[in-house]
């Protein structure tokens, strides 16, 4: 029974996948829930293993520099950051969506930053937390392009009114430069470039990669970001077509 029920939610799962070219999100969702219900039915004769206990046992051990290598900030940040994640409803939302156990706030943030700061794979990532490789993905896509992008316009902003004369002030001070509202710099974001024109990607030092192009402010700060160009793209190109030069 479980068998014909775990075959026929995954027949139904490749079947909503194939007509959803063009349909929203929920139907994306529905899909990966879908196809984790089959996955889920499919393994309870031959229970998968993973590591087990990771987050409770773990990382509430690291010592704050070995958190802040694996996670790339500090204990007391992630504390602000899971609280601005708690205040945000659509996420709060989906937690409680289907019949499964909820996976923690805290453990999809640390899921994320994971993500963000190493070059695993979602079956790596999914095998380290203890959770299933729909799930990381779907914690990942949900948070990043919904609750991530939010954020970004609130704490990455160009400074203005009373911040605008502080930075200019904290540049001054620091180097005698006056006027100096922003330091801008340009680095490169390894990619696996598309097959199409793979060689438009290629950087000097012989990886494909986007640019990108960030101002920081007097206190390393980010005031602006922007990114997607090829590397094979010059950086005075990538100033013209930004914001920051408009």
């Amino acid at each position: 029974m479980e068998i014909a029920l775990s075959a026929a939610a995954t027949a139904l799962a490749i079947e909503v996948l194939d007509d959803s070219v063009e349909q929203d999100n929920d139907c994306d969702d529905f899909v990966v829930e879908m196809m984790e219900l089959g996955v889920i039915l499919w393994a309870r004769d031959e229970p998968k293993a993973r590591i087990r206990g990771y987050v409770e046992k773990a990382v509430s051990m690291y010592l704050d520099n070995d958190f802040r290598k694996h996670f790339r900030l500090t204990r007391s940040v992630f504390d602000v950051l899971l609280a601005k994640v708690c205040t945000w409803g659509d996420v709060c939302s989906n937690l409680m969506r289907g019949g499964r156990r909820p996976i923690s706030l805290d453990k999809r943030l640390l899921i994320i930053l994971w993500y963000l700061g190493s070059d695993e794979s979602f079956r790596q990532i999914a095998d380290r937390f203890g959770v299933s490789e729909p799930s990381a993905h779907s914690t990942v896509r949900r948070i990043c392009a919904g609750f991530l992008l939010h954020l970004r316009k609130v704490v990455i902003k160009w400074p203005c009114g009373m911040r605008f004369n502080e930075v200019k002030t904290g540049f001054k001070g620091m180097k005698g430069f006056p006027n100096v509202t922003g330091a801008i710099d340009g680095c490169h974001i390894a990619i696996k470039p598309p097959s199409d024109d793979r060689d438009s990607y290629i950087n000097r030092k012989n990886f494909p990669s986007l640019l990108l192009q960030a101002v920081c402010d007097h206190q390393m700060c980010f005031v602006d970001c922007y990114c997607g160009w090829p590397e094979s793209v010059h950086d005075a190109r990538v100033l013209r077509n930004s914001d920051l030069f408009n």
